[in-house]
């Protein structure tokens, strides 16, 4: 049986892999216990604004900011990664290893609050501020879903060779530009994508 790095951890979608969930993905593994292992995606913007997801408070919400495809299990269902320090509602901490998976309403204002600098800016020109000023570029995400897995189901699709394993590095999420997140992953692991058997075309979303 193949052994997990603890998590938190990073998963890396292989070349291999050519489910269109989860080719050329990243998760990172936030659970695993004896019952099954759950992780959220973080290299998949969505074009889907988080707007139009946050009904109840749409008018205080800027609308250029996006969402991020978590993964295919409960896609009615979001939480919110960061990597800033945050405290729960109740005062009590929530970061762990520098990175928070929560749906807490003191973790989505200061959300809101990181989007509203930007409230006025094109998509373009928020990349190109972010990148100029060198700026953690994601501190927060709105993911959309989870992936999810069973008893030793990962474990089997990892010895089969559909994930390769990866410890933390916080500044792989969280300070490079998504697109990037699986090459440079690749490219921690010491692993040339044009090795593998297979074909690797971009996925759609990179077109």
């Amino acid at each position: 049986m193949i052994n997990l790095i603890e998590s938190p951890s990073i998963l890396v979608a292989s070349p291999l892999l050519q489910d269109n969930n989860f080719k050329r993905s990243v998760l990172l593994l936030m659970d695993q216990n004896d019952e099954g292992a759950m992780a959220v995606c973080v290299n998949k913007p969505s074009d889907i604004s988080l707007k139009s997801v946050i009904v109840d408070d749409a008018e205080n919400i800027p609308p250029n900011l996006p969402t991020w495809i978590g993964g295919p299990v409960s896609t009615d269902y979001g939480l919110i990664l960061t990597n800033q320090c945050v405290k729960s509602d109740d005062g009590s901490k929530l970061s762990s290893n520098g990175i928070t998976l929560t749906s807490s309403d003191t973790v989505m204002k200061n959300l809101l609050e990181y989007g509203g600098q930007y409230t006025n800016s094109s998509a373009e020109e928020i990349k190109r501020q972010k990148e100029l000023h060198s700026e953690f570029l994601y501190p927060y995400r709105f993911v959309i879903g989870y992936s999810g897995w069973g008893q030793g189901q990962l474990e089997e699709e990892i010895k089969e060779g559909s994930w390769l394993q990866l410890e933390l590095d916080v500044d792989l999420i969280f300070n490079t530009p998504w697109s990037k997140i699986w090459e440079k992953s690749m490219a921690k692991i010491h692993v040339d994508p044009s090795s593998f058997a297979c074909s690797v075309e971009p996925p759609p979303y990179l077109n």
